[in-house]
C-alpha cells in the first residue's frame, strides 16, 4: 500500500474518533436541537455569508457528519475569521479545517492548516502525527521522523505512529531504530503486514538474514507484500547458496497477479541467474527471452542471453563455466598440455582457488625453447581487470616461471592488456579459448 493510501487510512480513523469525541448527544431532542441550530445559521448566512458563528455551526455539522468537503468549505471561509478570536477557538478551527482537507484528498491544503495548527500548539499529538504522516509522504524523511518522535512521545502506544515512525527510519537507513519502532507497532497490532514486511526489510538492512527470512518467507503468499517478499527471500537463499530455495521463492513471487512490472523483471532475472549458476542453461535462456520480450535494455540480459547461447551451443565452454571443479581441472589439464602445438608440457602442480581460477605449473619443452610457464584459467564469462593480471605475474615471479598463460571465457580489460605489453605473459579471450578446445 502507497504512502498516500496509508495516510487515507489513517486519515479515515482519526477523523472518525474526533467525530466520536466532538459530536453532541445524539438522542432525539439533541439531534432536532441541532437542525434547529443549522436552519437557523442558514438564516443568518443569507444576511451575512462571512457570519463566524453561522459558519461555526455548519462547518460543526458537516464535519460531524463527516461530509468533509462541505465542512472544508465552512472551515476554509472561518478559518481567517477565526484567528481573531480566543487562541483555543483558533486552534480548533485550524485542526478541524486541516482534518477537512485531509479527508477530502486536499492534501496541501491539509499540510498548510497543519503547520498553522502547529504555531498554536506544538504539544498536540493529532498535528504532530498528521505532519510527520504527510511529511513522509512528501519523502521529506528527516522532517516526517522529527514530528513522529514527537507523537510518540505524546502516546507512545499509537500503532499508526510507530509504524510511520519506523518507515521514515528506514528511509534514513537508520535499520536499528526502525526495526525497535516497527516491532513496538507489531506489537499492538500484530496483524499489519505492511508493518511487518518494512520490519523484514530492517533487518536485512541490518544483515540480519535468519529473523528477515522468516518474515519474507511467511509473507510470501500475501495479496500485496508477497511478490516482493518473495524476490528478497530469493535473494537470501540466492546468496546463500540455497539453489532449490531461491527457485521455489521466485516461482511463488512470479505467481503473484498484478504484480508491478518492474519486480516481475527482477523476479524473472534472477531466477534466470540461479538457473545459469546450476548448470540449466536451457531454463535461463527461456527467462531472458521473457525479459527481452518486456524490455530490450534490461540490465545485461542482452549480454548474459548472447554469452550463455554460446556456452550452449560449445559443451566444453558449458563445463568450463558451469561443471564440477574436478571436470573444470580435466578440462584445463587438457588445455595446458595442448597448448603449444609441437611441443611437450609435464604438469607439476595444480591449484585451484574458491572455484574462481586454477593454476597449472607445467615444464614446457618445444623445439624453440625449455621453460617453466604458468597457466591460470579464470572461471568467469566477464571482463578480466588489471588487479587479476598484477596477482598472476606475482605467482609467476614466485614460482619462477619464465613464461605465463592466463586464459578465460570472457574478456580483458584495455588496462589488463596494457599491463602485459612488456611481459611474458599470453592473453586468451573466450575465441581463443573455444580453439584450444578444438584440439582435444
Amino acid at each position: 500500500m502507497s504512502a498516500w493510501l496509508y495516510l487515507l487510512a489513517a486519515g479515515a480513523v482519526l477523523g472518525t474518533a474526533a467525530f466520536l469525541w466532538l459530536r453532541r448527544d445524539g438522542g432525539g431532542s439533541g439531534r432536532r436541537s441541532r437542525l434547529a441550530e443549522v436552519r437557523e445559521a442558514n438564516r443568518r448566512l443569507v444576511q451575512n455569508p462571512r457570519d463566524p458563528e453561522a459558519l461555526a455551526v455548519l462547518a460543526s455539522a458537516a464535519f460531524e457528519e463527516q461530509d468533509f468537503p462541505r465542512a472544508f468549505q465552512h472551515y476554509q471561509v472561518l478559518l481567517p475569521l477565526a484567528s481573531a478570536g480566543a487562541p483555543k477557538d483558533s486552534f480548533q478551527v485550524t485542526l478541524r479545517y486541516a482534518q477537512a482537507a485531509r479527508n477530502s484528498g486536499k492534501m496541501e491544503e491539509a499540510y498548510q492548516g497543519f503547520l498553522l495548527a502547529l504555531d498554536l500548539d506544538k504539544e498536540s499529538f493529532e498535528v504532530s502525527y498528521n505532519l510527520g504522516v504527510l511529511e513522509y509522504g512528501r519523502k521529506n524523511y528527516t522532517r516526517a521522523v522529527g514530528f513522529l518522535r514527537q507523537a510518540a512521545a505524546a502516546q507512545p502506544d499509537h500503532a499508526q505512529t510507530l509504524k510511520y515512525l519506523g518507515h521514515g527510519l528506514f528511509q534514513l537507513k537508520q535499520h536499528k531504530e526502525a526495526a525497535a519502532a516497527l516491532s513496538r507497532s507489531l506489537d499492538l497490532e500484530p496483524e499489519d503486514t505492511g508493518a511487518q514486511f518494512a520490519l523484514a526489510r530492517s533487518y536485512y538492512g541490518l544483515s540480519s538474514n535468519e529473523p528477515a527470512l522468516a518474515i519474507f518467507s511467511r509473507l510470501r503468499t500475501d495479496p500485496q507484500y508477497g511478490a516482493q517478499s518473495s524476490l528478497f527471500a530469493g535473494t537470501i537463499h540466492m546468496n546463500t547458496k540455497q539453489a532449490a530455495r531461491a527457485l521455489e521463492d521466485f516461482a511463488i513471487g512470479l505467481r503473484h497477479p498484478g504484480t508491478p512490472a518492474n519486480v516481475t523483471l527482477e523476479l524473472q532475472y534472477r531466477k534466470a541467474a540461479v538457473h545459469a549458476r546450476e548448470g540449466d542453461i536451457p531454463a535461463a535462456l527461456a527467462l531472458w527471452k521473457e525479459i527481452l520480450a518486456v524490455q530490450a535494455d534490461y540490465r545485461d540480459v542482452q549480454e548474459l542471453s548472447a554469452r550463455y547461447q554460446e556456452v550452449h551451443s560449445s559443451r566444453h565452454l558449458q563445463d568450463y563455466l558451469l561443471a564440477s571443479s574436478a571436470e573444470f581441472l580435466s578440462l584445463c589439464r587438457k588445455v595446458a598440455v595442448k597448448y603449444y602445438p609441437g611441443g611437450a608440457a609435464k604438469l607439476l602442480s595444480i591449484g585451484l582457488q574458491r572455484a574462481e581460477y586454477a593454476d597449472l605449473l607445467a615444464q614446457v619443452r618445444t623445439p624453440q625453447w625449455e621453460e617453466l610457464v604458468l597457466f591460470r584459467f579464470l572461471r568467469t564469462s566477464g571482463s578480466v581487470g588489471e588487479l587479476m593480471l598484477r596477482d598472476f605475474y606475482a605467482r609467476l615471479k614466485e614460482v619462477r616461471a619464465g613464461r605465463g598463460v592466463c586464459l578465460t571465457a570472457g574478456g580483458f580489460s584495455e588496462q589488463a592488456a596494457a599491463f602485459v605489453e612488456a611481459r611474458m605473459i599470453d592473453l586468451v579471450e573466450k575465441e581463443g579459448l573455444v580453439k584450444l578446445f578444438r584440439r582435444i
